[in-house]
C-alpha cells in the first residue's frame, strides 16, 4: 500500500475523565480502508489525541503503507508533531517519542491541521471509545468487544476528497527542527508551512557517503508538490487542464552535507505569483542525524516556474484559466 490518509481525534469527559481515541484510514482517492474506536479509561484529552495518532500509525504500518498523511483538528497536536512547538508536559513526552519511533517505519509521514468539519468521523469514533470505556484495548485484535474496526464511509468529512497532501508534515521534525531553523541565518519559512520529512536513502549518496548535490533539487520538488496538493491545487489538476510549470530558474545554497539515513525536513513556501510565473522558496534542515552530526540548516534555495501549455508556449494564467488563477491565488494566501 503506497499512501494512507489518516484522520484522528481524542475525547475526554471531564479532562481528565472517561476517554477514547478514534481514527479512520483512507486511500488516496478517499475510499475508507479501516476505522477504529479505542476506550482509554480515565485520562486527558491531550493523551487521547496522542493515543489516536499512535493507533492510526500502528495500523498504517501493519497494513504496509509506505507514506502517511495524518490529519487532526488539534492545532496544538499538529504543531508539536511538526516541531513548531515543544512538548513541555512530561506525561506527553513518552507518547511523543513513541510517535517518532513509529514514523521511522515509513518513507514519509506528514501531519496536517484540518478544520473540525473535515474530521467529524474521527471525532464520532473517539466519543464512541469514551462511551464504551471498558478499559484499553488494541484496535485490530480479534477480541475487541468495545472497538469498532473495519470499513466505513467518509460521511461527514467535508472536502475530504480534495487533495491536501503533505506538506506541510511531519512527526520527526520534533522540537529540534524549529530550533535548528531558528539558529541559522536567514528568516525561517513560516511555521504555518508543515515540513515534508524524508529519510536519506543510500542511492541518494555519493562515494563519500554524502548526498549528491542534485538530489537537493529533487527534495525541492517533493516540497512544492506537497505544498500545492495541501493547498488544494495539486499538480495533476493543473496538468489535466493543460497547464505545466517547468523550472526556468533554480538556486541552491549548500550549508552543510546530509548523509545516509539522516532525516531531513523540507520547508516550502510560495514567495511570488504573477499571471505568468510562480516562485517557491525552500529550506532543508537536518532534524535527526544517523552519524551524531549537528542538526540544522543543510541547504536553502528557490525555483522559478513559468505557466506554459502542452506545447511549451507561455501564457497568462489569469486570462486563459481565470478559475484556476483564483484557486492558485487562494493557495498563495494559504486559504
Amino acid at each position: 500500500m503506497e499512501h494512507v490518509i489518516a484522520y484522528t481525534d481524542g475525547a475526554s469527559r471531564g479532562n481528565p475523565g472517561p476517554a477514547g481515541a478514534g481514527w479512520l484510514l483512507a486511500d488516496g482517492d478517499g475510499g475508507v480502508i479501516e476505522e477504529g474506536a479505542l476506550p482509554l479509561g480515565s485520562t486527558t484529552n491531550n493523551v487521547a489525541e496522542y493515543r489516536a495518532v499512535i493507533a492510526a500509525l500502528e495500523r498504517a504500518r501493519d497494513l504496509g503503507a509506505r507514506r502517511v498523511t495524518l490529519r487532526s483538528d488539534s492545532e496544538l497536536l499538529v504543531r508539536q508533531l511538526s516541531g513548531a512547538y515543544r512538548v513541555r508536559a512530561e506525561h506527553l513526552q513518552p507518547l511523543h517519542q513513541q510517535v517518532r519511533r513509529l514514523v521511522g517505519a515509513f518513507e514519509r509521514v506528514t501531519f496536517e491541521h484540518v478544520p473540525r468539519g473535515q474530521n467529524r468521523r474521527a471525532d464520532e469514533l473517539a466519543n464512541q471509545g469514551a462511551d464504551a470505556n471498558a478499559g484499553e484495548v488494541t484496535a485490530g485484535s480479534p477480541a475487541n468487544a468495545g472497538v469498532q474496526v473495519g470499513l466505513g464511509s467518509l460521511e461527514g468529512f467535508e472536502g475530504a476528497a480534495v487533495p491536501a497532501g503533505a506538506g506541510a508534515d511531519t512527526a520527526v521534525a520534533a522540537a529540534a527542527a524549529a530550533a535548528a531553523v531558528a539558529k541559522t541565518d536567514g528568516a525561517p519559512v513560516p511555521e504555518a508551512e508543515p515540513a515534508v520529512i524524508l529519510r536519506v536513502r543510500y542511492g541518494e549518496t555519493d562515494q563519500m557517503g554524502l548526498v549528491y548535490y542534485a538530489n537537493y533539487l529533487d527534495w525541492f520538488t517533493e516540497g512544492r508538490t506537497e505544498l500545492m496538493r495541501r493547498r488544494g491545487v495539486p499538480y495533476r489538476d493543473l496538468e489535466a487542464a493543460g497547464i505545466f510549470l517547468p523550472v526556468s530558474e533554480v538556486e541552491c545554497r549548500y550549508r552543510r552535507p546530509a548523509r545516509y539515513d539522516d532525516r531531513v525536513a523540507v520547508y516550502t513556501a510560495i514567495r511570488n505569483l504573477t499571471p505568468a510565473r510562480l516562485e517557491f522558496i525552500y529550506r532543508i534542515v537536518r532534524v535527526e542525524s544517523a552519524h551524531k552530526e549537528e542538526t540544522g540548516l543543510l541547504a536553502e534555495g528557490r525555483t522559478l516556474h513559468g505557466f506554459v501549455d502542452a506545447a511549451g508556449r507561455p501564457f497568462s494564467l489569469q486570462k486563459r484559466h481565470p478559475d484556476l488563477w483564483a484557486r492558485i491565488r487562494q493557495a498563495v494566501d494559504g486559504r
